[in-house]
């Protein structure tokens, strides 16, 4: 791990602290724990060059004097101040000259000086100096203000510590999460790659899937009177007020104050009859009640009190206004709106700009954006711009491409949530992120894993409630720092936050949000609880979760071309070149496969698959498939290699998906050995003895490396979530008996059912079934996602047949207005 932003901000901090104070505080404790003996501070107006005099202790017996000087500045060659360097050869000299009382009452003279700078300086050229006065040749030390930080880090890191906080101990001690290796593993690839060596910059987009509507919609505006009762007026009312930051309300063409007047006095006017009301109801309970009145008069009485009940509800008026609304307005202004984006997006592309131009920019669209949903949400809005029903997925992303590092988006302090495919490299993102930072002495960035960080808190802590999850989710951070081995308490941690400019890199909502559904609310807590904290998400592109964190999104893009040869070239390490033209030959003759490993999760598989001499697959479930006969031991049976296993290929295979399967069902992503084992052993039953079941699971962790470590407390996954959705969509494809209808619902399930749709897997029965459930306007995006990755000869009649389905179901539907 890079600690030289942290030496460097150390350094600055000795040099913020009284000469005195330091050392008496910092370099007299230094030097006992160095092992001198009798460190005495000897400052003051009579030191004649001495600040410190201290022992050193000889192997042979006896004692030498030496004597320092604390200094807090660079030295000057100019002899007419007093931070020269003649100053400073005057108190060596004397610092050199004037013997020390001992302790057995004997005095001795100092025979070596120590010269400690708190600043950094050429120790060299200045020992030269120093050796060509006859008093002072070979008789000096010098310590500069790099040895300096060095000897605390190592011998006092405690001062250190204190000086710098924490910030140091978890730049050095988070350093393991900053790897690919668990990914590498479980790939087949049992060496480390650093990351700053094969990263490759990966374009970016603005916005997220509800904002796709705003990019990519064609409008059809009509103009159209809406009639409004009270709570839909309301809601109008409240709709205006949010889009007037924004937008011109020309699109209303009603005068709103004298709309807003008429509403107030029909409701004065309501509420004074529903007091009138309250008071009849009472005189009437008195007259029932009483006992003064003949039976006659009080029939009389309540029959006069009723009738008035009943006029005054007669005269109670329902609110209801007729406003038109005109859809060409509001769609001309949307698409300046976009115009602005795209135009900023060019312009960021082509100049040299500013971070505070850069955070302008995303303050300003983050406005625009989510001012604009409305428009696409409310039912009164979209008939008015013409928009369709379904919803729209966005196809071309190139108006809104940025070329910049997405760490120049990060660097803006705003809060950030990044969107991507599954390994689209949104955790190498911000790991890189965050190694890049460790060089840099402000912010202290902290990436932390979002899954593994709730599993230790809710593992310690079992009683907590949602309610408390959200509001101190930083004590779950903190958790997750002490369970690395962060000395740091929860309370100091919460101090941190609120004093100190830091950047937290949650990566992998999409991994924990299904047994965790609080988190959202948890994260937006924790930005809204300490604004001096920047909060960067990661996640997924799909899921209803993601519209509830409120950050600035952006979506990372597959590899240009150029990208992709750039991250192939630096992958292979200097000698392997074969492998890459290999690699980049390849995909040039398969232009299929080629359509589909442009991210680095898929061709980081593909470039494992070359440097193991494996044929090239020409899918992407393909590109999966063999990476699992790479792991299994297929190929060595192929090629004759001596075989490290006891089970055959398929049923490490078939072990593979039910333990993939039974986790995925689960909502997990890991578990120890034991229950892997026995639950292996549990769903075999019938097909594999218990003992095969579990030496399967053994030969899966080692030598297979299919399952690989997750946690620091030994639990066993697939590596990436990629993975066990493979596996996951290959157990569905086996096992008939599946119910895959209900899954369709549920965003965890969603990649595992795209790639099912890619395994060549018929859905037009699934279609069918949803279809006649009158379930399938739910369902309709994933289907249609599903349909686009199936057979191309199969998409178009598949996209008929849902269709015909969707209108049917649509005709039903009941809007909100």
């Amino acid at each position: 791990m890079n600690l030289e932003s942290s030496k460097r901000k150390l350094m600055r901090a000795l040099q913020s602290i009284p000469e005195n104070e330091l050392t008496k505080h910092g370099i007299i404790p230094l030097l006992e724990k160095l092992e001198f003996k009798r460190v005495e501070f000897y400052g003051g107006p009579t030191e004649h060059g001495k600040d410190i005099i201290f022992w050193e202790p000889q192997k042979l017996g006896g004692d030498r004097l030496l004597v320092a000087q604390v200094k807090h500045y660079k030295f000057s060659k100019t002899a007419s101040h007093s931070n020269s360097f003649q100053t400073v050869v005057n108190q060596l000299i004397a610092s050199l000259k004037d013997r020390i009382l001992g302790i057995d009452q004997f005095n001795y003279q100092p025979v070596e000086a120590v010269l400690i700078s708190t600043y950094d300086i050429d120790v060299a050229v200045l020992q030269t100096r120093l050796g060509s006065y006859d008093e002072l040749k070979n008789k000096v030390r010098i310590i500069d203000g790099n040895e300096l930080v060095e000897l605390f880090l190592k011998h006092y890191p405690e001062y250190a510590e204190k000086l710098l906080g924490v910030s140091i101990e978890i730049k050095d001690k988070l350093s393991d999460y900053l790897t690919n290796d668990i990914l590498l593993k479980a790939i087949g690839f049992n060496k480390s790659k650093d990351l700053k060596v094969i990263y490759t910059d990966i374009d970016f987009s603005v916005g997220r899937q509800s904002t796709e509507l705003f990019f990519d919609t064609e409008f059809k505006p009509i103009d159209i009177n809406f009639t409004f009762d009270e709570p839909h007026f309301l809601l109008l009312l409240e709709d205006l007020a949010i889009l007037s930051k924004e937008y011109k309300l020309d699109f209303i063409k009603v005068n709103l104050e004298l709309l807003k007047r008429e509403y107030d006095e029909l409701k004065e006017q309501n509420e004074l009859s529903e007091i009138k009301k309250k008071e009849l109801r009472s005189t009437l309970s008195k007259i029932k009640n009483s006992k003064s009145y003949s039976e006659s008069k009080k029939r009389n009485e309540i029959d006069k009190i009723n009738l008035e009940i009943t006029k005054e509800n007669l005269n109670k008026k329902k609110f209801s206004a007729t406003i038109p609304i005109y859809g060409s307005k509001i769609t001309n202004q949307i698409l300046q709106k976009r115009k602005w984006i795209e135009e900023q997006v060019l312009i960021l592309n082509k100049k040299k700009h500013s971070r505070s131009g850069l955070k302008e920019f995303i303050i300003k669209s983050k406005k625009i954006l989510n001012n604009t949903s409305l428009f696409f949400t409310r039912s009164y809005f979209t008939q008015c711009t013409g928009l369709e029903s379904k919803k729209i997925h966005r196809t071309n992303h190139e108006k809104t491409r940025f070329k910049l590092p997405i760490g120049q988006i990060f660097d803006t302090g705003e809060n950030i949530i990044l969107l991507g495919e599954a390994g689209a490299g949104k955790s190498t993102s911000v790991q890189m992120y965050a190694l890049n930072a460790a060089d840099l002495d402000d912010p202290l960035v902290i990436c932390i894993p979002l899954a593994n960080t709730i599993l230790n808190w809710i593992k310690n802590e079992s009683n907590l409630d949602d309610d408390y999850k959200i509001t101190n989710f930083s004590d779950a951070i903190s958790k997750y720092l002490i369970f690395k081995g962060i000395k740091i308490q929860p309370h100091q941690f919460i101090e941190y936050l609120q004093t100190k400019r830091l950047t937290l890199l949650l990566d992998g909502l999409d991994e924990a949000i299904k047994p965790n559904p609080w988190l959202t609310k948890a994260i937006v807590t924790l930005s809204e609880n300490y604004p001096n904290c920047q909060v960067v998400v990661t996640s997924r592109v799909s899921g209803k979760y993601i519209e509830e964190i409120p950050f600035f999104a952006v979506t990372l893009l597959p590899f240009t071309v150029q990208q992709r040869n750039t991250f192939i070239k630096q992958w292979f390490e200097n000698g392997e070149k074969k492998f890459a033209d290999k690699v980049k030959r390849h995909l040039r003759l398969n232009p299929e496969l080629s359509e589909v490993v442009l991210s680095p999760l898929l061709l980081t598989t593909v470039c494992v698959l070359a440097r193991n001499e494996v044929d090239l697959p020409i899918t992407e479930t393909k590109l999966y498939d063999d990476r699992l006969r790479l792991l299994t031991g297929y190929y060595d049976r192929v090629k004759n290699i001596q075989q490290r296993l006891e089970t055959t290929p398929q049923d490490l295979e078939m072990v593979s998906r039910k333990l993939a399967f039974f986790l995925h069902y689960n909502n997990k992503r890991e578990e120890d050995k034991e229950t892997l084992m026995n639950m292996a052993a549990s769903l075999l039953r019938g097909k594999m003895s218990a003992n095969n079941a579990k030496r399967a699971v053994s030969e899966l962790i080692d030598p297979c490396n299919i399952l690989v470590p997750m946690t620091d407390d030994g639990k066993f996954g697939f590596g990436h979530l990629r993975f066990q959705e493979h596996l996951c969509a290959r157990e569905i494809s086996q096992h008939r008996g599946i119910k895959i209808a209900p899954l369709l619902f549920q965003n965890w399930w969603r990649g595992t059912l795209l790639l099912y749709a890619q395994m060549d897997n018929d859905i037009s029965w699934l279609i069918e079934e949803v279809g006649e459930g009158e379930t399938i306007i739910g369902y309709y995006e994933t289907l249609k996602s599903m349909i686009q990755v199936s057979p191309k000869h199969e998409q178009e009649g598949l996209m008929t047949m849902l269709k015909t389905y969707f209108d049917e179901n649509q005709r039903h539907k009941e809007y909100y207005l």
